[in-house]
């Protein structure tokens, strides 16, 4: 059992497990118009930016999450308590704010498993048409890398010639691998408490007329069609961000959604996800 968490241990390390760390300075973040707008006759809302892997405005390295930035503002004379944001991905798969850095990482684990059963490539980090139509120039924010699954070396489904070098140097990996996983962890808890520091805490109550800035983290959502805006007594706001973020995190563009749920080809527009986290973005 030891000699096989040794090996297990060095198969991650070597197939390059996430591995975050924070910025010595942030990357500038482009000053565009808002993504996505939407308002009722209580609440304004506009998506500003997103966050991605590697991209424009990135305070870490190989974030395995998308960070959403908003401004809301009161429209009533009446406090408005806003109580939940959520995001719909391509799938139609309703995605929840992760609270930290593991959460996060799982829910990415998560969609990464549904996009790979619906067998979807999808790129952590590679930006949507409309992001890169705001004036920024970029059609790839910063780098970005294929979901490809190693969710097979926990599985143990390693194969035996890719274990079979490590086996073999075990244990001069052993050390290698321990001083690798502790630097690892100090990264990550720094990164965690970052993560802490930087999201906007819901419910999240705004005075009449009280216009905020909000900052909410989340799994990987490739492509995501909308943002729901949850508030007051079962109120909703909903922004379209069906062509602003059209083709995040996606290899080719999602064939366009047709009415009655269905897109063009002709599949049920409501099913869940699935895909796998890149080979270096996902493994704590």
């Amino acid at each position: 059992m030891t000699v096989r968490l040794i090996l297990l241990a060095a198969a991650l390390t070597l197939a390059g497990c996430s591995n975050t760390r924070l910025l010595k300075e942030p990357l500038p973040q482009p000053v565009a118009p808002a993504l996505a707008s939407a308002a009722s006759d209580r609440l304004e809302a506009h998506l500003e930016w997103v966050i991605i892997r590697d991209g424009p405005g990135s305070w870490v390295e190989h974030a395995d999450w998308d960070e959403y930035l908003f401004s809301v503002r009161n429209l009533s004379d009446q406090t408005l308590v806003i109580t939940q944001v959520s995001v719909v991905d391509s799938l139609g798969t309703v995605i929840s704010r992760g609270l930290n850095r593991d959460k996060l990482v799982k829910g990415t684990r998560d969609t990464a498993r549904r996009y790979e059963a619906a067998d979807i490539p999808v790129y952590a980090g590679m930006s949507g048409v409309g992001m890169f139509a705001t004036g920024t120039g970029l059609a790839v924010a910063g780098t970005y890398v294929a979901l490809q699954s190693v969710l097979g070396v926990l599985a143990g489904s390693a194969s035996s010639a890719f274990l079979a070098p490590v086996a073999a140097g075990a244990i001069y990996a052993a050390p290698v691998v321990m001083f690798g996983g502790i630097a690892r962890g100090v990264n990550n808890a720094r990164v965690n408490s970052e993560i802490l520091k930087r999201q906007t805490e819901l419910p999240l109550t705004l005075a009449p007329g009280e216009a905020r800035v909000i900052d909410l983290m989340y799994p990987i959502a490739p492509s995501p069609r909308q943002v729901i805006i949850h508030f007051g007594d079962k109120e909703t706001l909903i922004l379209d961000t069906s062509e602003a973020l059209r083709g995040l995190h996606l290899e080719s563009l999602p064939p366009e959604t047709l009415p009655g749920g269905k897109n063009s080809a002709g599949s049920d527009a409501q099913s869940p996800v699935v895909d796998t986290p890149p080979e270096d973005a996902v493994f704590p």
